[in-house]
């Protein structure tokens, strides 16, 4: 799990290589109850609970809600397990 830092909620960076190339850059974002409880835990509760939630991450509101960047979430009691499908066009890898 990542840390936050302002002014962000918690998000996770993704990015794909292709030969070498950028194919893909994005972020993955997490349920707030699951921010919340990952922020009580160590070693994440030494930094507090954050100011920044889903509903006030400026990315995600530019982004019209990031539409498919939001992993599917089971869990707990013994920890959580993020899945998500992520389509790739390798012919769109930066030169």
């Amino acid at each position: 799990m990542p840390g936050w830092y302002t002014p962000r909620t918690l998000h996770i960076h993704f990015k794909v290589r292709h030969k070498g190339k950028d194919a893909a850059t994005t972020e993955f974002y997490l349920p707030d109850q699951v921010r919340q409880e990952t922020l009580t835990v160590p070693p994440y509760d030494r930094r507090g609970p954050g100011m920044f939630v889903n509903t006030n991450d400026v990315e995600i509101r530019l982004a019209k809600g990031a539409p498919g960047c939001w992993p599917q979430i089971t869990g707990p009691p013994e920890g959580y397990r993020a899945t998500i499908t992520v389509k790739v066009d390798p012919r769109r890898a930066s030169r």
